[in-house]
């Protein structure tokens, strides 16, 4: 065998082992089984500001500032409005110079930071990285949930949709709370976790669902999943499997709803220039120069589509839909159900029916089911079939 064909071989083998015979990626639990001791999850952690170097602090009530260990720092009747900054050594609290990387602030009254309040206790940290500064809230699970509810829904909704979305919303807090028990929190405040912006948007009505639940949440077998939730599914929610690498789950397949038809977002239509879905892309890591065709392909039994082809001058990309839809801005290109896709002089206008991913609870069709009116409990189960509601110790939640 010449040199030349012993190359050809080995770059074969090479090719195939990287390629064939790659293990495929990991599938994420879908499912988690609940603790024994269920303390934990009375309490949630959540991440409302990242990467800062100057923050702005107050609350008109006494407070103290303790280090992680619980060690008293700085303590008053008032702290005013004060500014925080990270140091090479430490944190700046005002003009104090603090050697530590985290400080806890605690008051009997709201925390302000910025144009919105927190109760609870207010942990802010350095970055071991960048060194900017992480801010968390550490608040009880159901006081969260009523500066979640207004944010996510409307208040004046029927109370039952509210009272679906309390507890398909404790449901996702809890799964992410025992999927993150290593972690310095267990969720965002942003779309990427659950829409949160503290106490000063509580309202009456969202606060009597969560009441009126406390302590509920869904399983299935005795475990635990995220139960997900988004605006308008368009007709049909989608499977978990389809959107995200996570694991199937009987409690989050593709469902019909007519309940959300002719709602405000039902149906939508967005156009872009091929050189704006080129920037938008390559900001992905999917570099398409020149996009002339686009595709949907590999459509799901909702309807959606499972990947984008997309062709430019050099050939095909493929994007999975999802990634595809948040690189196009997911408040104007709002769902991966397309009605058509078309090429119309110098853009590409896309047509489409709902908004969000479209897996577990359509709130536009529990809100519309609510007027019938339905149960929340029939709510929940058709948009999650198969679960259970379960019930934790209301003195652990």
């Amino acid at each position: 065998m010449t040199q030349f064909k012993k190359l050809s071989v080995i770059l074969l083998l090479l090719f195939y082992s990287s390629a064939v015979f790659a293990a495929p990626e990991e599938l994420k639990e879908s499912s988690l089984p609940l603790p024994q001791d269920l303390r934990p999850l009375s309490v949630i952690r959540i991440l409302i500001l990242k990467d800062k170097w100057s923050l702005k602090i107050q609350t008109p009530a006494s407070y103290k500032l303790t280090d992680k260990a619980g060690n008293l720092l700085l303590s008053g009747k008032q702290l005013k409005l004060t500014e925080i900054k990270p140091l090479p050594k430490g944190i700046q609290v005002g003009s104090k110079q603090l050697e530590v990387n985290a400080i806890r602030i605690t008051s009997p009254y709201e925390i302000k930071i910025g144009k919105y309040a927190y109760m609870g206790i207010i942990e802010i940290m350095k970055h071991y990285k960048s060194g900017k500064l992480m801010v968390v809230n550490e608040i009880s699970l159901e006081e969260y949930l009523k500066g979640v509810l207004p944010r996510e829904v409307n208040p004046n909704w029927p109370l039952d949709a509210l009272k679906a979305q309390a507890v398909a919303s404790r449901t996702y807090a809890i799964f992410h709370i025992i999927k993150s028990k290593n972690n310095p929190w267990a969720l965002s405040s942003d779309v990427r976790g659950q829409v949160y912006r503290g106490s000063n948007v509580n309202h009456e009505l969202s606060d009597a669902a969560v009441d009126s639940t406390r302590g509920q949440i869904l399983t299935y077998q005795n475990a635990v999943f995220p139960a997900f939730f988004h605006a308008t599914c368009g007709g049909a929610t989608t499977s978990i499997q389809n959107v995200w690498n996570y694991k199937i789950h009987p409690s989050m397949q593709s469902v019909s709803c007519p309940f959300c038809k002719g709602t405000i977002h039902y149906k939508w239509d967005a156009k872009y220039t091929p050189i704006e879905i080129e920037t938008r892309l390559a900001k992905e890591g999917y570099k398409v120069p020149g996009v002339k065709m686009i595709v949907a392909d590999q459509i799901d039994e909702s309807g959606r589509a499972g990947i984008f082809r997309v062709t430019g001058k050099n050939g095909t990309v493929i994007v999975p839909s999802n990634i595809f839809r948040m690189a196009m801005d997911p408040f104007r290109f709002k769902s991966t159900h397309l009605r058509t896709l078309e090429r119309v002089g110098q853009h590409f206008v896309f047509r489409g029916t709902g908004w969000g991913h479209g897996v577990g609870l359509c709130q536009y069709g529990a809100k519309n089911q609510g007027k019938i009116p339905r149960h929340y409990k029939e709510i929940l189960s058709h948009y999650y079939p198969m679960s259970e509601l379960s019930f934790l110790p209301v003195e652990n939640v």
